[in-house]
């Protein structure tokens, strides 16, 4: 190719990176009226959705049994501590390399405008710290924390069933696990270690985990969550596990294993944009291994929409995810009836 023509690649990969985000920025972060609400009496849930123009949008309805979803969530991050993820990836043409660290900046931006209030960064020690305190005051449910380290550091979880971190989970709190094979490594700040400590954190014996990428087809919540990515590495299977999203007999890219009173929620694949949204999706619905689809709705609605949904009679606590924008999602917002 010729200098000019090379040029003219660039000027033109340039401008179309810019208004990629241009339109990024204005869809996500840009003034917009949006609000929605919702309600319970009897057996009929009553909701409603409001944003500035023609929307698609999503509401699930889900019994949880007598799980207490997530509003408090953690995003751990030590560079103290080994990290064993893929950050050598292909992104797209102008975007940064998907690290560890750009993936929790992403994961970040997309709860936080699908209904995660609070958010925080911590690291090993403050995790720990918080943990104990939540455990002597009986305070772990509805708390959660993201790793995206491949690792657990081992102030945490040594590779026994008396770690700091199981007991936690036994007691309500939630993990979020995307990386590599649950439990297999710890870290310290020596480097990682090999202890295969997956039946010890969640007390279920037979997990198996598939190493790479398999063909799946559409499962549970799939569609309701606008899961998109179908990569099964890192996936779990077993007994123990409930599957949701993209499933192929065996794993799937959501797999919730209880751990008592509390869950780990594996996320399958390797760092991209597609699972990063999916990974908030899950999140902020409050997906748990307890969930059971109790009601959707789906459409499309200019300015506003308000709608209605059915309750079985018998049910456990109710949390009901309304979010607009589909695949692309630019609010949500749960609602635990």
């Amino acid at each position: 190719m010729s200098s000019g023509g090379q040029r003219f690649v660039v000027i033109v990969t340039v401008i179309l990176v810019a208004a990629l985000a241009i339109g990024e920025w204005f869809a996500y972060y840009a003034p917009h009226d949006r609000d929605s609400s919702a309600s319970i009496d009897g057996d009929t849930v009553s909701y409603y959705i409001s944003s500035n123009g023609n929307r698609e949008y999503k509401a699930v309805l889900l019994d949880n049994g007598a799980y207490e979803e997530v509003v408090e969530l953690y995003l751990y991050y030590d560079e103290g501590y080994a990290s064993d993820v893929n950050e050598d990836n292909s992104p797209p043409i102008g975007s940064p390399q998907f690290t560890q660290k750009y993936y929790l900046q992403q994961i970040e931006n997309y709860v936080s405008y699908k209904g995660m209030h609070s958010v925080s960064y911590a690291d090993a020690s403050e995790l720990h710290d918080m943990m104990m305190t939540q455990i002597s005051e009986n305070g772990c449910r509805g708390k959660g924390v993201l790793f995206a380290s491949g690792t657990l550091p081992s102030v945490l979880f040594d590779g026994s069933s008396s770690s700091v971190l199981r007991t936690w989970m036994t007691m309500g709190g939630t993990v979020y696990w995307v990386g590599n094979e649950l439990g297999r490594y710890v870290s310290d700040g020596d480097g990682k270690i090999e202890v295969n400590g997956s039946e010890a954190l969640t007390g279920v014996s037979g997990l198996t985990f598939l190493s790479g990428g398999s063909s799946a087809v559409s499962g549970d919540l799939r569609r309701e969550l606008s899961l998109s990515s179908f990569d099964l590495s890192h996936s779990v299977a077993g007994a123990g596990v409930k599957n949701f999203g993209y499933y192929n007999g065996e794993y799937s890219t959501v797999g919730c294993i209880a751990v008592g009173a509390g869950q780990v929620c594996v996320l399958s694949g390797n760092f991209t944009m597609n699972q990063s949204k999916d990974v908030s999706n899950v999140i902020c619905s409050g997906v748990s291994y307890w969930s059971k689809l109790e009601d959707y709705d789906e459409g499309t609605f200019t300015d506003k929409i308000e709608g209605t949904m059915s309750v079985q009679s018998v049910h456990g606590d109710l949390s009901l995810y309304l979010y607009v924008g589909a695949y692309h999602s630019i609010y949500g917002e749960r609602y635990d009836l």
